[in-house]
């Protein structure tokens, strides 16, 4: 997966493949993989992430639907708390891609909001732990 989504920095390629893969609930997990794999990349790398997720969802052929992408964010807060053990600035990260998605109108802030809120081991423990957006 890692090495699929850093060769393949054609947009329409990843859209492709993603149809010929056919498995759409398969996607919120993608996105798991593919962001929280982004914590241990370059800034540039974790750039063209958040673009290729904004556009996937802009896309024509609706590569990647927002639920999809909401879902596979859902995913990745589960796990944030460890994975700051590996990635100390695992949240800062993540809070990058959150707001592209946010300025590109693919989520909500409200959303985003929401996810925070509730995500987490439990639910409200990202703000326990200090993840609070404001």
């Amino acid at each position: 997966m890692t090495v699929f989504l850093s060769s393949a920095r054609d947009e329409k390629e990843i859209g492709l493949c993603m149809k010929d893969i056919n498995s759409p609930a398969f996607h919120p997990t993608m996105i798991s993989l593919w962001v929280t794999d982004s914590f241990e990349r370059k800034d540039k790398e974790r750039d063209l992430l958040a673009t290729l997720l904004v556009n996937l969802v802009k896309s024509a052929d609706n590569a990647l639907t927002e639920v999809q992408l909401v879902k596979g964010f859902e995913s990745v807060l589960t796990t944030l708390e460890d994975a700051v053990n590996d990635a100390p600035k695992a949240a800062e990260f993540l809070g990058r891609i959150f707001g592209k998605s946010v300025t590109e109108k693919v989520v909500t802030l409200t959303e985003i909001g929401r996810l925070i809120r509730e995500g987490g081991e439990e639910a409200g423990s990202l703000i326990k732990f200090g993840l609070e957006t404001g």
